[in-house]
C-alpha cells in the first residue's frame, strides 16, 4: 500500500511533509483511502459504487449513515476536504492566523472532544493543521477498527452456531465457557485475517 495504514506510519507522513502541499495533499489522499476501504469492507457490493469516483464528503456521509462514522465529525471532515480543495488550486498556499483560529475552533467546537485540553495553547498553522488530518485519520482507523471486530464477531457467532447445531464442537476444548470459546476463535481469526489482535 503506498499510503499510511495505520496512525504511527500517518505520523510518519507529518515528519516528511516539506510544505503545506505535501503535508495536505498526502493527508487527505491517505484518509480518503481509508474511507474506502471502511466502505469496502461494510458495504457487499462496495465495487459497483466505484467509490474512488464518489465524493470525498460523500463517502463520509455514507459511512456516518451506516453507524460506522460519528455524524457530529462531519464539519471536521468538511474542513479537511475544504483544505485539501485550496491547496489543490494553490500549491504555494500559506494559512494565516486567522485561517488557523477558524481550524483551531471548529476543532475545539465539538460537543465530545476531539482533541486534548492542551490544544487550547497552539498557535502555529503546521500543528494546527497536523492536529485536525490526525482527527480525521485516527477517528477512521477507530472506526475501521471496530467495523472489523463486528464483523469478525458475527462470523465466529455463525460458526458457533453452525457447530452447535451439528454437534461439531472440537472435543479438545470440553471445559471452555461460550464466552471463552468465542474470545479464543475471535482472537485466531483476527490474528489470520488481520495479522494482529484487535481490542474489542
Amino acid at each position: 500500500m503506498s499510503f499510511p495504514i495505520n496512525s504511527t506510519q500517518f505520523e510518519g507522513l507529518f515528519r516528511d511533509a516539506p510544505d503545506y502541499l505535501s503535508l495536505v495533499v498526502k493527508s487527505h489522499y491517505s484518509i480518503d483511502q481509508h474511507l474506502i476501504l471502511m466502505l469496502q469492507d461494510a458495504l457487499p457490493k462496495a465495487d459497483a459504487l466505484e467509490l474512488g469516483r464518489v465524493s470525498f464528503l460523500l463517502k463520509f456521509d455514507f459511512a456516518a449513515g451506516m453507524g460506522l462514522l460519528r455524524s457530529d465529525l462531519r464539519p471536521i471532515f468538511a474542513l479537511i476536504d475544504t483544505v485539501r480543495n485550496r491547496v489543490a488550486h494553490n500549491p504555494y498556499v500559506e494559512f494565516s492566523p486567522k485561517e488557523s483560529t477558524e481550524i483551531k475552533n471548529v476543532l475545539l467546537s465539538r460537543v465530545s472532544p476531539v482533541v486534548p485540553d492542551d490544544f487550547r495553547k497552539v498557535t502555529e498553522a503546521r500543528n494546527i493543521l497536523e492536529t485536525l488530518f490526525a482527527v480525521g485519520f485516527i477517528n477512521l482507523e477507530v472506526a475501521r477498527e471496530r467495523l472489523i471486530v463486528r464483523m469478525a464477531e458475527s462470523r465466529i457467532t455463525n460458526q458457533m452456531v453452525h457447530e452447535a447445531l451439528s454437534n461439531k464442537r472440537p472435543v479438545e476444548e470440553p471445559d471452555l465457557s461460550v464466552r471463552e470459546r468465542f474470545e479464543k476463535l475471535l482472537k485466531r481469526y483476527l490474528d489470520e485475517h488481520y495479522g494482529r489482535s484487535v481490542s474489542a
